[in-house]
């Protein structure tokens, strides 16, 4: 990813701090809302239910886009999209 970004010139966001950050503050049981943990008949596509770790519920990919939000105004590379950012007060 890194040699990529280098090798393109093209800015390198690098979010894994930050949301390793954001897990250990909500700990092992608050951040499983982040991510689709479904129990069954919840969901029509997802009858059975479902534990999946590595895709975001909807509140996991507000929470992610906001990270890369602040990223993104962190970045002086792209600082051509500061103006179109609307990040929470929280953020």
């Amino acid at each position: 990813m890194r040699a990529v970004a280098e090798l393109t010139e093209t800015p390198l966001l690098d979010i894994f701090a930050a949301s390793q950050q954001l897990y250990r503050t909500l700990g092992f049981e608050g951040s499983q809302h982040l991510f689709m943990h479904l129990p069954p008949v919840q969901h029509p596509n997802y009858r059975d239910g479902i534990t999946d770790d590595t895709h975001f519920s909807t509140e996991g990919a507000k929470r992610i886009a906001e990270l890369v939000a602040v990223a993104i105004r962190e970045s002086s590379a792209l600082s051509g999209l500061h103006p179109f950012l609307h990040l929470n007060a929280n953020t």
